[in-house]
């Protein structure tokens, strides 16, 4: 889900942050970076609501995890396109340069209770634009 098209309302808070490790944790509903405490991005923010809905549906509290925490290794590369044009329509000119983001996604998923332990990794690679000015 993490990789999912909303990924791109996350575009300024993760091109922001660069490359690191973005910690989501469930049980605590906080989110680090590098392991500060960070505010939580929009795409985390939508996916600790499907998962209190999913909790919800299932008639579960988080108590009953031991561990449930999302962990996302960010690469990022900086590309920068001189063949490309980009209309900023605040200053009504084109820039010869379009700046955007290339990235690497290496997440991990884990819950733990009692019962069992789901562990579920997943890779993407996406790019994300500068701005959308």
């Amino acid at each position: 889900m993490f990789c999912g098209w909303r990924l791109v309302n996350s575009s300024t808070e993760l091109n922001r942050l660069g490359s690191g490790v973005l910690k989501y944790d469930f049980l605590t509903q906080r989110s680090f970076f590098n392991d500060d405490l960070i505010q939580t991005p929009n795409i985390l923010e939508e996916i600790e609501i499907f998962f209190s809905e999913e909790l919800d549906r299932m008639s579960l509290t988080r108590v009953a995890f031991h561990l449930a925490f999302l962990n996302v290794e960010i690469i990022q590369n900086l590309v920068e396109s001189k063949n490309s044009k980009k209309f900023d329509k605040h200053a009504h000119k084109s820039e010869s340069n379009y700046i955007s983001y290339q990235y690497r996604f290496d997440c991990e998923c884990r819950i733990l209770t009692d019962e069992f332990e789901y562990i579920e990794k997943y890779q993407c690679f996406t790019g994300l634009p500068d701005s959308f000015c």
